[in-house]
């Protein structure tokens, strides 16, 4: 788990729009630092400027989603403690939920950021997108060479 302390705000858009968020304040956002939970790209054409599909799978194995409510958990404790109380005028978000509540809170305000990496496997398995001179399996001509083939 990793906890972050941010200078304004912290929550996604959908969770922004059901709490009263204050213009200015600073936030807590926790992270699963090495999920378990794999996603996919695809491409959506054969042009180079064609968007691809991006399916994040965010929290779909469940050790992924009790990180991400212990996280939750430990952000609170942290914002609400007594060296942080003389900057504190309220929690805004979640709350003290616990259970279901709390689950449903993760799942609604799970977002991604930093930068991602490991989404194209160097290797020779199956699950392998390039090999080790960064070449693309089945498409001449194509190499990734970017953080996407760090292994994670």
């Amino acid at each position: 788990m990793q906890a972050c302390q941010a200078e304004f705000p912290l929550a996604s858009p959908g969770t922004a729009a059901r709490f009263d968020l204050p213009e200015f304040g600073w936030g807590w956002g926790g992270g699963v630092v090495r999920p378990k939970s794999r996603g996919h790209i695809c491409l959506t054409g054969p042009d180079p400027t064609d968007p691809v599909q991006i399916e994040a799978n965010l929290l779909s194995h469940p050790d992924d989603l009790k990180a991400a409510m212990a996280c939750v958990e430990l952000c609170r404790e942290i914002g609400n403690s007594a060296a942080l109380r003389p900057f504190v005028k309220r929690e805004v978000i979640p709350g003290n939920l616990k259970g279901a509540e709390l689950e449903s809170f993760v799942r609604d305000a799970t977002m991604s950021y930093w930068h991602q990496t490991c989404t194209a496997k160097m290797g020779q398995d199956a699950m392998s997108v390039v090999d080790q001179t960064l070449k693309v399996y089945g498409v001449q001509h194509l190499r990734i060479a970017d953080g996407s083939i760090i292994r994670g």
